[in-house]
């Protein structure tokens, strides 16, 4: 199975200490020079920090082979997103993580399929990796305002996305979720 990432999931499931379930989920996951880079930014040199994750044997930089593509790319979006797609292309890619709604707007005209951060944990709740999702989903909220820390989840999301796995809202004892939606 062929996985490229974005940052940000990477970045997200490291600072809730849950990177591991990429590895379970996929495997293999490769990362351009765009989102090593960020990674590298992220992080400082002590244990545990966020460049810590390019050390991993499952995770390989490589550079998307088609050039023009990721160029084109970069004068819509940044480049990691531009790397990431180019290299999703290239490698005809199984799934592609990441956040950005151009990015993910992107990734549909190139019939690329995509998953969020979101998306990924609803995947490893599913495979039995996790057990309840609100702890996490409150973790990833909690960090929210710190770079690379975190997702900025609104409350109807979060219902949306523990609803898709049949799962009560923390602290609410009937669950209360709203419609059903994908994350």
């Amino acid at each position: 199975m062929i996985v490229i990432s974005q940052a940000a999931p990477l970045l997200s499931l490291a600072a809730i200490s849950h990177l591991e379930l990429l590895h379970k989920l996929y495997g293999y996951v490769l990362v351009p020079p765009a989102v090593s880079l960020q990674i590298v930014w992220a992080g400082g040199e002590e244990e545990g920090s966020p460049g810590e994750i390019l050390d991993l044997a499952w995770i390989e930089t490589r550079q998307p082979s088609n050039e023009p593509l990721a160029i084109a790319l970069g004068a819509y979006l940044p480049d990691e997103e531009a790397e990431a797609l180019a290299l999703a292309v290239d490698l005809n890619a199984d799934w592609l993580l990441l956040d950005d709604p151009r990015a993910r707007a992107l990734a549909r005209r190139f019939k690329l399929p995509f998953l969020g951060l979101l998306g990924v944990l609803v995947a490893a709740r599913r495979a039995g990796h996790v057990g309840a999702l609100a702890p996490l989903l409150d973790d990833l909220r909690a960090g929210a305002d710190r770079p690379g820390g975190g997702l900025a989840i609104d409350d109807a999301l979060y219902r949306r996305v523990l609803a898709a796995v049949d799962e009560a809202p923390s602290g609410a004892p009937d669950g209360g979720a709203e419609g059903h939606g994908r994350p």
